[in-house]
């Protein structure tokens, strides 16, 4: 089963550190095509989109859309997601792909990073540069040349294991098994490493980032200092964690999502 609800960061209970909010859940009998959601991002219109093992889903608030190869995805394998200022949706897979969804279609699908077929874990953009974490090899850039688009690797980071990134103030941030990490993308790519227990992370639209923990302690970031919210009761490792537009967090452990 899938768990779902909205965190409110900003609540009483989160204020209080409680890990008592306003909870609701959601399975695969509310139409999600897999009980296990691996990404979560909300697009300019309120949707929220969901990537899953078999196909990406879109949540209008009262029921899933589904889509899957039938639609024009090249697998149904999918892991990372995100949307950009223009709406675009940028969906990752376990082959090392990127498929683009536009106006509701599938219109582009990227092959993977020549020899390579790992999964690519994150998506994020700054400004019109689209960057994605390709497992085991490090942060690849996404070109665009005479329509066609291919992956440029600008830093290696094997080493760290890099799994999840996101922008803030038009700073590039990563997480790995060792810690959350701030990252140059300029002429000569260079990491900080700035709190070795945080695992996910997520930008919200008001300028706050924030990060969790594998066991469920949701933090802000202010100026590169790691500030706790709240506790969440996760029964499972955390796996992921979004931020919508209207600062609400929601948090996806292995077969819950809160």
């Amino acid at each position: 089963m899938v768990w779902a609800s909205a965190l409110l960061p900003q609540s009483a209970a989160a204020v209080a550190g409680s890990a008592e909010a306003p909870f609701r859940y959601y399975s695969v009998l509310d139409g999600l095509t897999q009980s296990e959601v691996y990404d979560i991002e909300q697009d300019a219109a309120g949707y929220l989109w969901f990537t899953t093992a078999r196909g990406l889903n879109r949540y209008d608030g009262r029921e899933f859309q589904q889509y899957t190869i039938a639609d024009g995805l090249p697998t149904n394998s999918l892991t990372a997601l995100h949307i950009n200022a223009d709406n675009t949706v940028w969906v990752g897979d376990v082959r090392g792909g990127i498929s683009i969804v536009r106006g509701a279609r599938v219109v582009h699908a990227i092959e993977p990073m020549t020899g390579s077929n790992a999964a690519i874990l994150d998506i994020e953009t700054i400004d019109d540069r689209v960057f994605a974490i390709v497992e085991g090899q490090g942060v690849a850039e996404i070109v665009s040349t005479g329509g066609w688009f291919e992956f440029a690797l600008i830093a290696a980071t094997a080493d760290i294991a890099v799994t999840d990134i996101a922008v803030m103030n038009d700073t590039l941030w990563l997480v790995s098994g060792t810690g959350l990490y701030r990252f140059s993308s300029a002429a000569d790519p260079s990491l900080a490493l700035i709190d070795s227990d945080i695992r996910h992370l997520a930008a919200g639209v008001a300028g706050n980032l924030w990060v969790a923990d594998a066991n469920g302690t949701i933090s802000s970031v202010i100026d590169d200092a790691v500030m706790t919210v709240v506790e969440v009761d996760v029964k499972n490792e955390v796996v992921s964690i979004a931020a919508t537009v209207d600062e609400r967090v929601w948090i996806s452990s292995k077969n819950e999502l809160f």
